[in-house]
């Protein structure tokens, strides 16, 4: 590294540590140096200063002059670049977070609803339990847990919080969970022929509370066709 080179440096550092400082370098001090040395040696010479060539005699210092210049206007450039990027992607990251927090905020109301409901299901499946543990006995008691059972579904519905049944239809995955399969010649494979427990979804969002569920029905084994076949056979023509 040549001293000049040095210097420059030097002189980047010091410029870094003032900040806003006024502009100062080894380049600045060496042109105004080199304008009075050829002034002074004009003198000495006893030349007309107007009539030295002093573009040609400071054109080394005008070299250093412009280089450090245009540096430092590079540097300058890239801070500011730097920190606009900076501010752009804090004002992104700002608008998600504020976006983020918007979103809760007006999901707070539902969720409460929600969450109230889920725990409301434990009522329900306590009292859809006792209904089938009552059938076949006292009509009356039965009918009265049916009541209460068809009150609570309705309050839910009123709500926005609807059943998910379907009982004979082809099962969703987006609202049923299959716990069990049954070979059955009656229903095609995947429709649902028993509903275990009841599921629940919000009507409004859309959001599952809950999935049904539910036995679907599958293809039966040849053996089972056959023995169904020779059944029929059995019994003749209705």
């Amino acid at each position: 590294m040549s001293k000049r080179d040095d210097k420059r440096d030097k002189a980047d550092d010091n410029a870094e540590r003032d900040g806003d400082a006024p502009f100062q370098s080894e380049a600045v001090a060496a042109f105004v140096a080199a304008v009075g040395a050829t002034i002074a040696q004009a003198r000495e010479d006893g030349t007309n200063f107007a009539k030295v060539d002093v573009v040609e005699t400071l054109r080394p210092q005008f070299e250093d002059l412009d280089r450090e210049v245009t540096e430092t206007i590079e540097k300058r450039d890239r801070k500011i670049s730097d920190l606009v990027s900076l501010v752009n992607q804090k004002t992104v990251d700002f608008n998600q977070l504020k976006g983020q927090r918007d979103r809760e905020r007006e999901r707070l109301p539902t969720k409460a609803k929600e969450e109230f409901a889920e725990a409301m299901l434990n009522v329900v499946d306590a009292v859809d339990a006792a209904a089938k543990a009552m059938r076949g006995a006292d009509e009356k008691v039965l009918e009265g847990i049916l009541s209460i059972s068809r009150m609570m579904d309705s309050n839910l519905k009123t709500h926005g919080f609807l059943k998910i049944d379907g009982l004979h239809e082809k099962a969703d995955p987006q609202y049923h969970q299959s716990v069990g399969e049954t070979e059955s010649t009656e229903h095609d494979e995947g429709i649902v022929i028993e509903v275990v427990q009841g599921g629940y979804r919000n009507e409004t969002t859309g959001n599952v509370l809950r999935h049904a569920r539910v036995i679907v029905a599958k293809k039966p084994t040849i053996d089972a066709e056959l023995h169904a076949e020779s059944s029929v056979t059995a019994r003749g023509p209705d």
